[in-house]
């Protein structure tokens, strides 16, 4: 039941972080950096597919019982805590907060929901009561 569990919410989070790559090319923060990715272009895919790649791996390696990949996806949820964090904030301070920025935000704040509900999923006690 918790393999179930935790993989619902692994993925859901996965999916959230794809979405926001994506929505974050089509922000202005695009034409800021040389390795920015513009919409549809191949660095924004190669940029999903190493999202999804970087969630798949530690929750396959969950599915069949490594004891450590359970760990490995804590530290992936804490770190995408924290990059949704940083992601609302500088589209809070900056003057981007229209169109796909109000989109990147609300789900910066959905996927910080995801995160965190992933870890009372993850770690919740399963004590029987008798």
């Amino acid at each position: 039941m918790e393999k179930r569990s935790v993989t619902r919410w692994t993925l859901l989070s996965m999916l959230l972080f794809c979405v926001q790559v994506i929505l974050l090319s089509l922000t202005p923060l695009v034409e800021y950096g040389n390795a920015a990715n513009e919409f549809n272009s191949i660095g924004m895919w190669l940029a999903v597919a190493m999202v999804a790649g970087m969630y798949m791996v530690p929750l396959g390696l969950y599915r069949i019982g490594v004891p450590f990949s359970k760990v490995v996806l804590a530290i992936l949820s804490g770190f995408g805590i924290f990059i949704h964090l940083t992601i609302s904030m500088i589209l809070f301070t900056s003057t981007f907060f229209a169109g796909a920025g109000v989109a990147a935000v609300v789900c910066s704040l959905l996927s910080i929901i995801v995160n965190v509900i992933w870890f009372f999923a993850a770690f919740r006690n399963r004590r029987l009561a008798y």
